[in-house]
């Protein structure tokens, strides 16, 4: 059986098995996020606060926590195949249980000329002299050195955070806190890669007698290829707990004075968790974070330059609980993910810069499975694709999931990747159904036929069509 597309006002033919492997392909280039790839393979032990990198070969890195009972681990996965496997795990810090991290203070992850850097606390020396540590490989995850402190104050250091500019400059910012784990104050250090280098940190000069960062609220920071700085944190003046950002020119040597990115007189009597997100795209800014009183999230554009930020846009559904978001901006959209804790879902949706619209909004997890924890969300953005982390309890316990709207070269009905559509690849999905074998993220792509998110029989009477050549 011949099939024919309209491409370009140009009539192609080719046969059946090409036509289907075209369709899918052509789809997946204006497609939504397609499937959820389980990093973590656990059913008893806790994978929680992801991050994730991709590399200039595509490749993507993820780093996370590992928690048995009170101790926990950092561990590291990298993926080669656009993310529909992931490689065996390896752990990071070399001293056993030793890593410090809650809910926004996870181990974050970066990438410069060949090498990997992952930053996290560690208690090495005490609790109360917990400090930001750092490791890097050298060969792409498969071995990592041996990890040192890169903070350096006295007593306790949580809430790290870092970017790498084109020159290979790491900044790096954390929250510094007294012996009686009061807070001090937000740091901020340079640490030059190649020459290993770190230079002695800075105060970012937010704290004053009136007001400090929210300390339970992690910064953002973002930094330019040139190397000029931005950091957004919710600050606290009298529980008005409103979100903020400051600027460090590469030029300069002090940060700016913080100013409001929106003034919502948002009042608070808790320290909320939630943190602001930004992302700079040449002389543009973006912001995100979330308005407790008003259980929303907001998007707002500004210029890099002076920090003025425009009109909020809030995000849909108000009548859910929202937070938690993180953005990318590009040329055209401003991409954002968040939490809808109400029905535990992770959600996206893309502001049109021009039209001020939302489009594209959609739920990233696809699963029947009972979802009662979502946490963590992460989007990066490489070569114009778009890659999510987060965590889930979808099988009872968190677990690490990604996801991505990259296209993908999947024949459909070729379960086994043999590029044949035969009886064997029927014999898997067979054993899938009833629970004989278990589909990696590839696998379950191909055997979809109808791309409903559920292998069943009618994928199979899709796969014997396939093979009649109906």
């Amino acid at each position: 059986m011949k099939g024919f597309f309209i491409f370009n006002k140009k009539i192609y033919v080719m046969n059946k098995t090409n036509f289907i492997f075209f369709y899918f392909l052509f789809s997946l280039l204006y497609a939504d996020f397609n499937f959820n790839t389980k990093i973590t393979q656990t059913s008893n032990i806790q994978q929680l606060f992801p991050d994730l990198v991709v590399d200039e070969y595509g490749n993507i890195h993820a780093v996370w926590v590992e928690q048995i009972g009170n101790s926990k681990n950092i561990f590291y996965s990298n993926s080669i195949d656009n993310g529909l496997t992931f490689n065996e795990k390896i752990r990071v810090n070399t001293v056993d249980g030793s890593v410090v991290a809650f809910g926004g203070a996870g181990p974050r992850i970066g990438y410069y000329n060949n090498k990997i850097y992952i930053i996290w606390s560690d208690s090495r020396n005490g609790y109360n002299n917990t400090s930001i540590y750092l490791n890097f490989s050298i060969d792409n995850g498969l071995s990592w050195m041996n990890d040192f402190e890169v903070s350096d104050q006295f007593y306790f250091q949580l809430y790290g955070d870092m970017d790498i500019d084109a020159f290979g400059v790491m900044h790096l910012i954390y929250y510094n806190y007294l012996s009686n784990l009061n807070f001090s104050d937000m740091r901020y250090a340079k640490f030059y890669l190649d020459e290993m280098i770190l230079e002695e940190s800075i105060q970012v000069g937010v704290t004053n007698d009136s007001a400090e960062p929210c300390d339970c609220c992690t910064p953002d920071i973002d930094v330019t290829p040139e190397g000029d700085v931005y950091v957004a944190y919710r600050n606290n003046s009298n529980n008005i707990r409103d979100h903020y950002i400051t600027s460090k020119m590469a030029s300069q040597d002090e940060f700016i004075t913080a100013i409001p990115i929106a003034q919502l007189n948002d009042n608070i009597n808790f320290c909320p968790s939630s943190s602001p997100s930004i992302s700079i795209k040449q002389d543009k800014i973006g912001a995100s974070g979330m308005y407790y009183n008003g259980q929303g999230i907001f998007l707002t554009l500004g210029e890099s330059e002076n920090l003025n930020f425009q009109n909020l846009i809030y995000l849909e559904p108000n009548t859910s609980i929202n937070n938690y978001p993180k953005i990318v901006l590009c040329n055209e959209f401003l991409h954002v993910i968040w939490i809808d804790a109400t029905n535990n879902e992770v959600l996206y949706s893309k502001l049109d810069l021009s039209t001020n619209l939302l489009e594209d909004s959609q739920n990233l997890i696809i699963t029947d499975e009972n979802i009662t924890q979502v946490s963590e969300p992460k989007i990066v953005m490489y070569d114009d694709n778009l890659y999510v982390i987060w965590t889930d309890n979808r099988n009872g316990i968190n677990n690490v999931y990604y996801s991505s709207n990259k296209p993908l070269d999947i024949l459909l009905g070729d379960i086994n990747r043999d590029e044949l559509v035969n009886i064997v690849d029927i014999l898997m999905v067979i054993n899938h159904i009833i629970g004989v074998q278990y589909f990696s993220s590839q696998q379950f792509l191909a055997a979809d036929i109808n791309n409903n998110n559920v292998v069943n029989i009618l994928d199979i009477i899709q796969i014997i069509n396939i093979i009649l050549g109906n």
